[in-house]
Formats: C-alpha cells, structure tokens, sequence
C-alpha cells in the first residue's frame, strides 16, 4: 500500500509538473494571440476609420453634385423665365418686335422717361387737389362768416323792424286816445288817416309830445289844486253833518248825563239843559237864552225849585270830578227874564242840540250838497287819475322815444334791410364760388386716381423692362455658370463614385481581418488550457 502510494504521488507530481510546463506554454501561446488579435483589430479600425472617411467623401461629393444639378436647375429656369418675360414684354409691347434682337435696356430707358412723365403728372394732379380742397376750405370759411353776418344783418333788421313797430304801436295808442287829441282839438288817430285831415297821427304826437306833456301837467296841476278844494269843503261838511246827527236832537256831554243820572238816582228830577229848553222854551228865545245864559243850557236843570239844595248837597258828596264845567240851576233861572247885553259871545251852536226841524233842513242841505259833490269829485278824479295816466305814458314813452326818434328808427330799419340784402347777395355769390369748388375738388380725386394708376403702370413697366435687361445682360454669365455646373457636378459625381469603391474596400478588408481574428483566437492555446485546467480538476486525489 504504502508503495502504490509512492507511486501516486510520484505519478501525481509528474502530472502536476507536466500540467505546469503545458500552462505556461498555453498562457505565452495566449498572449501571443492576443497580441496579433490586438493588431488586427487596430488595423480594423484604422480600415473602418479609412472607410467612413471615405464615405464622407463620397456623401459630399454626392451633395456637391446634386446643389450643382439645383443650381444648374435654377439657372435654366431663370433663362427660361428671361425668354418667357421677353416673349411677355415684346406681346405688351413694351419692347420693339420688329427688331432682330430685342432690345429691353432701351425699351427701359423710355420706360424710366414715361415713368417720371407720369410721376410729374401725379404730383400736379395732387397740387390740383390740394389747390382745390383748400380753395373749398377757405370758401367755405367765407361761407361760414358770410352766413353769420347775413344772419346778423337778418337779426339787426328785424330787431329795428321790431323797435320802430313797437315805436309806432305805442305813439299810435297814445294818438288814439281822445284826451289828448282833445288838447289840440284833433281827432283821435285811425288806422290809415291822414295828418291833413284833422287826425292826430303817430308823426304829429312826436313832433307835440313836448307840449302835450306841458299841457296835461298843467291841467292836472288845476284838478288837483280843485280835487283838494272839494274834499276839503266835503269833509267840512261832513264833520258838520256828524254834528248834526242822523236824526232828532243830540244828547249832551257826557258829564251831563253823568250828573242828571245821578241826580234822579236820588230822587230828585232833572233834565239837561239843551232837553229844557228844546221841550219847554219857545224856539223863538233860543238865541237869547243861549246867549244870555249859556253854561246853564249846557249844565243840569232842576225842575222842582225845592231840591236844588238837596241837589248841592248830594253832588258835592258824590265827588262825580267831570272833566267839563257843570252849572245846576232851577227852570226859573234858565227862563229868567234877561237883563243886559252879556260881556261874551258864543260859537254857534249845533241846531240838533235843541231845534230838531233846524236840524233835519240843515241835514237835508249838507247831505245834498255833499252828493252833488262827490259825484264832482268821483268825476274830477277819474279824469285825473286818467290824466295821470296818460301824461306817465306820454312821458315814458317821451323818454324812451325822444322827438325824431321815429324817423332815426325808419332809417335805420331801412338801413339794416339795404345791409340784410347785400349780405344775402354775398352768401348767394359765396354759396355759387363754394359749389363750383367743390365741384373741382371732387373730380380731383378721380384724376388724381387716374395719373396715380398711370404712375403705377409706368413704375412697374420701366421696373420689369428694369429688371429683364439685367437679367439678358446676365443671361452669358449665367449660360457660363451652367456648363461649369455641369462639369462640376460630373466631377463631383466621378468623386463620389471613388469613394463610395474605397469605402465598400476597406469595409471588405476590416470584415476579413475581424474573420481572421476570430479564428486564430478560436485556435489559441488559451483556450486548450482552459479545457485542460477543466480536465484536471476532474482527475481524482
């Protein structure tokens, strides 16, 4: 046993030795393979670097080629567009047919003379709207003021009309009143009358106004001095009539009636004075009595003789304090026979104190006289209340309307009518010189239109007669450029054909040295010693 031991473990030791050397010979051979690999790839690329070059190459030179045949595509065109415009302009003709070769360059140098015709007569058609609308303009601003002085010229002459109609209407009511016609011993004025025949016209108030004026002071001064003479003598009369009373006797003073009542409250009989001697005395010895024995007719009369003392007695206890003088006497002192001519006089005395038909006539007298007079009166001041009336009107109207102002007004409304139709002469003329400028400055429009059209058509004539002769003077150059298009776009074509060879060349060889390579790596000893290294691990200790 311990000899087959031996022996394994000498087999072993040859066989791990002999796996060694075959490692390391298989690891050098890898190495080697990896290196030539490593070459090979390197190469590839450098092919495949040279091959997309090359097809760079032939992509530009393909693009070259295909912006030569668009170039040379556009040039044709643009050729065949000069023959077409050519062909176009000669059928206009704008240029001259007849001719061999035709020439645009002189068509456009008459184009380029029309234009500038045509641009003149733009620009004088539009000084022509302009003369014309501003013409419009200012007449119509003259227009506008002449409107405004025809319209205050109508104004002014009808406000005159108005101030001398007013005028006229005034004097011509102020003529037509009687009183005044009166004061000049006139007839009131009528509506169409004449001054010769006796009427008092408007003309004729103004020229008398002044001594109508002075002739109704006058007379009102008069009514006014008897209008105070009349109320004066009627009140007068009327202050005697409320005296008099409105019937029967008057009653005495208060003082006396105080006394007698206080006397017959005490039982002794009394009577006023004036009642004695109205009931009990003759009317024929009133006088004498009243002027003999005054203050008694005025006083108390004791009718019974025996109570005058008592009389004295009770009135100087009542302490009655009249504001008059009081005399108390018996019946037989007032009718006493009268001695002597007394040392005074008396104002007459009221009748109605003690003579009631006195009284009654007298009434009866003042009451028609008083009538008679207020109807006097009534009359006298309607007459000067109107007076007044008419001298406030003639005076204000005098005022407002001083002598000669009828004839100023005439004038001037006449004046103001002459001026109202001149000014409407103007405005009509103005209106007339207004409608035939606008009538200009509306045809201004259409022939500026036109000379702009025709400015247009010219512009665009010499432009494109402009722009072809450029185009015929390029047409050689562009003939040139087509050929060297041609050729290099053949050049470019033989180009790209090259390159497209070296690319699909290189691509051929990068292929074969990539197959290459993967063979010899296939074949490589690292590729045994990994077998091998996986057979080994499976021999058994």
């Amino acid at each position: 046993a311990r000899e087959a031991e031996r022996e394994a473990a000498a087999a072993l030791a040859a066989l791990a030795q002999a796996a060694g050397a075959l490692a390391r010979a298989l690891v050098e051979a890898a190495l080697a393979a990896e290196t030539r690999a490593d070459q090979e790839e390197l190469r590839a690329a450098e092919l495949q670097e040279d091959g997309s070059a090359a097809q760079s190459e032939a992509t530009a030179a393909a693009t070259a080629a295909q912006k030569a045949r668009s170039e040379a595509e556009h040039l044709r065109q643009r050729l065949a567009e000069v023959e077409q415009e050519t062909a176009a302009a000669v059928e206009a003709g704008w240029i001259d047919g007849s001719a061999e070769e035709p020439d645009p360059a002189r068509a456009a140098l008459y184009a380029a003379d029309a234009e500038k015709a045509a641009t003149a007569a733009l620009e004088t058609a539009r000084a022509a709207a302009e003369q014309a609308a501003a013409r419009v303009r200012e007449t119509s601003a003259l227009e506008t003021k002449a409107e405004l002085a025809a319209a205050r010229a109508t104004d002014s002459r009808s406000a005159a009309e108005r101030a001398l109609a007013a005028e006229q209407r005034t004097a011509a009511t102020l003529a037509a009143e009687p009183r005044l016609a009166g004061l000049l011993s006139l007839t009131p004025h009528q509506e169409g009358a004449e001054e010769q025949e006796g009427f008092l016209t408007p003309r004729l108030l103004d020229s008398v106004a002044e001594d109508l004026r002075e002739q109704l002071d006058h007379t009102i001064a008069t009514a006014e001095r008897t209008l105070f003479d009349l109320r004066t003598a009627a009140a007068d009369d009327s202050r005697i009539l409320a005296a008099l009373g409105d019937g029967g006797l008057l009653p005495p003073g208060p003082d006396v009636l105080a006394t007698v009542e206080f006397l017959g409250e005490h039982g002794i009989p009394a009577l006023p004075g004036w009642r004695y001697l109205a009931q009990s005395v003759d009317p024929a010895d009133h006088d004498a009595i009243l002027a003999a024995r005054p203050e008694l007719v005025d006083g108390v009369v004791v009718t019974d003789p025996d109570s005058l003392d008592r009389a004295r007695e009770a009135l100087d206890s009542a302490a009655l304090l009249p504001r008059s003088t009081v005399a108390v006497g018996t019946a037989a002192a007032l009718i006493a026979p009268i001695e002597g001519t007394p040392a005074f006089f008396l104002v007459p005395p009221n009748p109605a104190m003690h003579n009631e038909t006195a009284a009654d006539d007298e009434r009866r007298e003042l009451r028609a006289r008083a009538t008679a007079r207020e109807e006097h009166i009534r009359e006298l001041a309607a007459r000067l209340g109107g007076d007044r009336a008419l001298a406030a009107r003639l005076a204000s109207w005098h005022a407002s309307c001083p002598p000669g102002t009828l004839g100023d007004l005439a004038e001037a409304a006449y004046a103001a009518g002459e001026q109202a139709e001149a000014a409407a002469a103007q405005l009509a003329a103005l209106r007339a010189v207004l409608a035939e400028a606008e009538a200009a400055a509306a045809t201004a429009p259409a022939r500026d239109e036109e000379c702009r059209e025709g400015a247009q058509r010219a512009r665009r004539r010499a432009d494109a007669l402009a722009g072809l002769a450029f185009r015929l003077r390029e047409r050689a150059t562009w003939t040139r450029r087509l050929r060297e298009l041609a050729e290099d776009a053949g050049e470019c074509d033989r180009r790209q054909a090259v390159c497209a060879e070296r690319a699909r060349t290189c691509d051929e060889d990068r292929r074969a040295d990539q197959r290459a390579a993967t063979s010899r790596f296939s074949r490589s000893p690292s590729a045994s010693s990994r077998r091998t290294s996986s057979s080994t691990s499976r021999i058994p200790v």
